[in-house]
């Protein structure tokens, strides 16, 4: 039984309206010069391998060439060695634990869990857990970026896909200076940016909008920027990172028009309990979890405050008190606090709170936006596409402060 619940609602007028090598940094590709890039691709207990075309794979024993004829080879880990296992071949492979599929042409592409990527394949272990490693040029790898970024199904939107494709590139570029791994640039999930490969598949507007802006990046001192993007920032952006400390926040509007109204995050509300709420809190913290068999046989007084706002009106600070014991939650840590029955994140830290009037078990959660709100509101870069801004001006309009530069 719960006792009671309190909620601090402060309502927003924008609502209501083993050791590895260090890694170095690398000097930015020179003029006419297209670098690669090495993408972690997401892998799991058992994954699934095919060629096409043919790749040379070398082993120590001797030199393999694999093709489709091969068929579908099941890759998995068992204790330190890695198996691949199809109709017509098997390796069983432990240290080195590296192993490097190269294409002999360049109509050939491998398929990596149903999805299809060109350029080199390395599979390595670390620590018992597979790695699989694309390294591809960094144009193709944009291919299999942009569409899976961006909506891509509407003409209009062609100028957005072209600054889509300039800021991931730049993101790109930025990281090949600082990998997130020594044996990875980075990764192809929402950890950096969701790379699904390429090939015939690649919506036209995508293939446009790389071909077109191709070589082009967005600099800060003459050098790859770090900047950041996001789905929706419900009309108010954050301040850029190279703004004061106590830079102000950033209407996402023209003339009196929200950019990214369209969204369908635009505006959200999300129902949650006292209970969800300490599952969560449980499941987060560990003196909570030894905690939540008692709490939920004797019951306990819990009150959840928003204590600290950042400049556009993002919680950046969530206080959750059970009873006399503070919980205190910063950053994407309050969006999976909050997260849903299925385990969702919150889509922002654009929201306030508002308990319910007739059960005390559930309150609501009323937000705005889907994502961090810093960089360029992908949504909201399609609403300008729409009122006819072109690539160029919406690039500036997102990241004031930057450059653009043709690196190659």
């Amino acid at each position: 039984m719960i006792r009671g619940f309190f909620v601090l609602a402060a309502l927003m007028g924008l609502l209501l309206s083993c050791t590895r090598p260090a890694v170095k940094s690398v000097t930015p590709p020179s003029a006419a010069q297209e670098p690669t890039i090495r993408v972690l691709l997401t892998s799991g207990k058992t994954n699934w391998l095919q060629f096409h075309g043919t790749y040379r794979f070398a082993a120590e024993e001797a030199d393999y060439l694999l093709n489709e004829s091969h068929g579908k080879f099941q890759v998995t880990v068992r204790g330190e060695a890695l198996i691949l296992k199809s109709p017509a071949r098997f390796f069983r492979l432990g240290q080195p634990n590296s192993l490097h599929f190269t294409p002999l042409s360049s109509d050939a592409f491998f398929v990596w869990n149903g999805h299809r990527y060109q350029g080199q394949l390395t599979l390595r272990l670390d620590g018992g857990m597979l790695e699989a490693i694309n390294r591809v040029p960094v144009e193709t790898y944009l291919l299999g970026v942009v569409p899976n970024e961006i909506p891509t199904g509407n003409p209009e939107y062609q100028e957005a896909v072209r600054a889509q494709a300039v800021a991931a590139r730049t993101y790109a570029l930025n990281r090949l200076m600082h990998p997130a791994d020594p044996y990875f640039d980075v990764y192809g999930d929402t950890r950096d940016q969701v790379y699904l490969g390429s090939g015939d598949r690649v919506p036209e507007l995508a293939r446009k909008a790389v071909d077109d802006t191709r070589g082009e990046v967005l600099v800060h001192r003459g050098r790859p920027a770090v900047i950041q993007y996001h789905s929706t920032c419900g009309g108010i952006l954050e301040p850029n990172r190279e703004a004061a400390a106590d830079g102000a926040a950033v209407p996402d509007s023209s003339q009196g028009s929200i950019h990214c109204s369209a969204s369908p995050f635009y505006r959200w509300v999300e129902q949650r309990t006292v209970s969800q709420l300490l599952r969560r809190l449980a499941a987060m913290n560990g003196s909570a979890g030894r905690s939540l068999p008692l709490w939920q046989k004797h019951g306990v007084s819990v009150a959840i405050q928003v204590q600290q706002r950042s400049p556009a009106g993002r919680v950046s600070l969530l206080e959750v008190q059970v009873d006399s014991t503070r919980f205190v939650y910063r950053g994407f840590a309050i969006r999976q606090l909050l997260a849903d029955s299925l385990g969702r994140p919150l889509p922002s830290r654009l929201f306030f709170l508002l308990k319910s009037r007739k059960n005390p078990e559930r309150f609501y959660i009323i937000g705005a936006g889907w994502g961090h709100g810093r960089g360029m509101c992908q949504w909201g870069a399609l609403g300008m596409a729409l009122t006819g801004s072109k690539y160029r001006d919406i690039l500036h309009f997102y990241y004031q402060n930057l450059a653009m530069k043709k690196l190659y």
